[in-house]
């Protein structure tokens, strides 16, 4: 007969638990993938004196410094916590009691190796833990037709240890793992690298950081936008409204989930990009269902062109139903060959050609109509997007 075994669990902690002084960092270094490195200046500590350090410790990031000159004898113990349970073992309808002893480690005990008392401030102890995170977040409200307050937030947990009067330093990177030595970069906010994990947020300090999740503001200002229209051709079969947020912090913004407001309703959900000080955020805000698109593309093989033997006949159609003017983007990716360069044969030539796109800026009145038309000729006789085209033919010549 199957048995069932239950777990009755009293806590009781063994006297090494309370041994040492609770560690109580004066700085924090706090990482998005749950990982911190934290330092405090230690008190008059005696030759056998201990810190109290959380259980997610990594203990290959543990370093005591005295006068700024590494320790090199330094122990560290485990803190284990007994439980007292009782275990029930139903077999038919026989139970079976039994008491158990269950060990639990709850933190660790470092003891710094000097032979004689050493005075407050003289020692300083680093060390990274598991527990405490962030993720940042980024709120956007439109004002009006030129306006909108920006913020940007931290949602910061802790379940580690209490951070109390600590000074709080974000880094935007995950940039920590278990069981690698991670010291506090001095790259802060506005004076950073190429790199986004060297970006910290200096939140100043903190009277007390601890228990369920709490939301912190990192900064918050009015700013301008502007509003854009685009059409990315290959891959949206509609027309995008985005807004170009002026980055109004002195600090740049990091990669982070954004919502964008007005009156207090959601308009759209989108995720910001690195975006330094002054420069645009770009926050979708919709599609403009008022503007008519329309997308063809007639392709033809000529054997006697071995080099590239396609050509791609390709029209775009724009038409403004809206009320008033507006001005549209039209972005088309280009089409890079393999062996031979692609040629190409505009009526219109782009306006500008950033990076691998192709970008026509149109400006039409209400009910205008506008057509872009060109042609290329190309190694292939298909590109990534086709299938999406209203009108997409295929011939041999």
């Amino acid at each position: 007969m199957k048995a069932i075994t239950i777990f009755f669990l009293t806590a009781a902690m063994t006297a090494s638990a309370w041994a040492g002084t609770p560690s109580r960092p004066e700085r924090a270094t706090i990482y998005r993938d749950g990982y911190a490195v934290l330092e405090e200046t230690l008190g008059r500590m005696e030759p056998r004196g201990a810190v109290r350090l959380p259980a997610g410790t990594d203990l290959a990031s543990v370093r005591v410094l005295m006068d700024g000159r590494l320790l090199g004898d330094v122990s560290i113990e485990e803190i284990i916590e007994e439980e007292k349970t009782t275990e029930r073992t139903v077999v038919g309808q026989v139970v079976v009691e039994k008491p158990v002893t269950v060990k639990k480690r709850v933190g660790y005990l470092v003891r710094p190796g000097i032979e004689k008392p050493v005075g407050k401030g003289k020692l300083l102890l680093r060390y990274g833990t598991t527990g405490i995170g962030w993720q940042p977040q980024l709120s956007a409200e439109i004002l009006d037709a030129e306006r909108v307050d920006v913020t940007l937030t931290a949602l910061v947990s802790n379940t580690a240890l209490d951070l109390k009067n600590c000074r709080i330093h974000l880094a935007s990177g995950a940039g920590a793992l278990p069981g690698r030595v991670y010291f506090a970069r001095q790259h802060y906010a506005g004076n950073v690298g190429g790199r986004s994990a060297d970006l910290i947020y200096d939140l100043g300090r903190r009277t007390s950081l601890k228990g369920k999740p709490g939301l912190l503001t990192i900064r918050s200002a009015g700013s301008r936008y502007d509003r854009k229209l685009i059409w990315h051709t290959d891959t949206r079969e509609w027309v995008r409204v985005v807004l170009m947020i002026t980055n109004p912090f002195e600090v740049p913004v990091c990669p982070a989930p954004a919502s964008l407001y007005r009156r207090g309703v959601l308009v759209s959900q989108d995720t910001a990009e690195w975006v330094g000080p002054g420069l645009p955020i770009v926050l979708a805000a919709g599609h403009a269902p008022e503007i008519e698109i329309e997308r063809s593309v007639e392709t033809s093989e000529r054997l006697a062109n071995r080099a590239r033997p396609f050509t791609h006949k390709t029209r775009f159609k724009v038409t403004n139903h809206g009320g008033r003017r507006i001005r549209l983007e039209v972005v088309m990716p280009k089409k890079f060959g393999s062996r031979h360069k692609t040629i190409y044969r505009f009526k219109r030539k782009p306006d500008r050609k950033p990076g691998e796109n192709f970008i026509w800026e149109l400006d039409l009145k209400k009910d205008q109509t506008n057509v872009i038309a060109f042609s290329f000729d190309s190694e292939y006789a298909r590109f990534a997007g086709y299938e999406t085209y209203e009108k997409a033919r295929y011939e041999m010549h």
